[in-house]
């Protein structure tokens, strides 16, 4: 999460500066208004609702503002269905709040996308174990 995180932390900066630079207010350069407007269009289309809402997720879970992270994080998954990570994290975010039932269905999301990951298996295993269901949590260690 910190290397995504860092990513983020300068997209807004770097947005302005390059928005800037096609208008002709940060350098010499004078386009015509619009060359600027579509370049606006096209940077601000290329960041979509998904990774918006995971950054905004991210934020929240990182404050221990669960409740905000968890809508944040269904905000990502119902943009784009096939973002593990966002139910990865939406999973986890439901097991802060002891949203146990609601975390177990997110983090099968997770593992119906990526059977693999080693972090949606450990977390399905911790929430089987919530659960009182020992036996079955063990198949996912």
């Amino acid at each position: 999460m910190p290397a995504m995180q860092g990513c983020f932390t300068y997209l807004p900066l770097v947005l302005i500066s390059a928005l800037l630079v096609l208008s002709g207010t940060g350098s010499a350069a004078n386009f015509s208004d619009d060359i600027a407007a579509e370049a606006e269009v096209k940077a601000f289309s290329s960041v979509d609702n998904a990774s918006l809402a995971v950054y905004a997720g991210q934020n929240a879970l990182q404050s221990g503002q669960y409740e905000e992270a968890v809508e944040h994080f269904t905000e990502a998954v119902e943009a784009d269905p096939s973002w593990m990570a966002a139910w990865y994290l939406k999973a986890y975010s439901l097991t802060r709040l002891n949203r146990t039932e609601e975390a177990l269905a997110a983090v099968d999301q997770a593992l119906l996308l990526d059977p693999k990951d080693r972090d949606s298996n450990n977390l399905k295993a911790d929430i089987l174990e919530t659960l009182g269901r020992g036996e079955e949590a063990a198949r996912y260690r």
